[in-house]
């Protein structure tokens, strides 16, 4: 499976939080873009925004790209997919483990989606903070090669 694979399944649980609205692979600046987007409308004109960056297995890659897209969303997390061998979940939960210093103070949350339970479970919290580009963002929604998908 390649890391386009995992999109669904981290979007299935933006669905179980309630988002309303989900996109992939969203380009929210030049070059820069976010794999997948939920976007929650309330009553009062209100939109909130989250952001999933996904990948195999690069923690490091993950958080830095989380990191560098939190003035656009609402909240942001990192996303990794675990293998059924054990001596990679290990290895993962111990990178992740040197990393609550820095998910914590940048308040980014992070999901893993265990291949062998075939579900997704949240490590950290993201915390919900104003996104000073966020509107930017949801310009960048109805632009060309952003897909829907729920």
């Amino acid at each position: 499976m390649s890391e386009l694979d995992f999109y669904p399944l981290f979007a299935e649980q933006l669905k179980m939080m309630g988002y309303d609205e989900i996109y992939t692979q969203v380009r929210i600046h030049g070059n820069l873009e976010t794999d997948v987007v939920g976007l929650k409308h309330f009553k009062r004109a209100d939109t909130r925004a989250i952001a999933i960056e996904v990948k195999e297995n690069d923690v490091d890659k993950v958080i830095s790209q989380a990191v560098i897209r939190k003035h656009y969303f609402n909240k942001v997390y990192g996303a990794i997919c675990l293998r059924k061998d054990e001596a990679y979940l290990g290895f993962i939960f111990y990178k992740i483990s040197q990393r609550f210093a820095l998910l914590a103070k940048e308040e980014i949350g992070f999901l893993i989606y265990d291949e062998a339970r075939q579900r997704v479970f949240e490590i950290t919290n993201a915390k919900f903070h104003k996104a000073s580009r966020l509107h930017e963002m949801l310009a960048s929604l109805p632009a060309k090669g952003v897909e829907q998908i729920a």
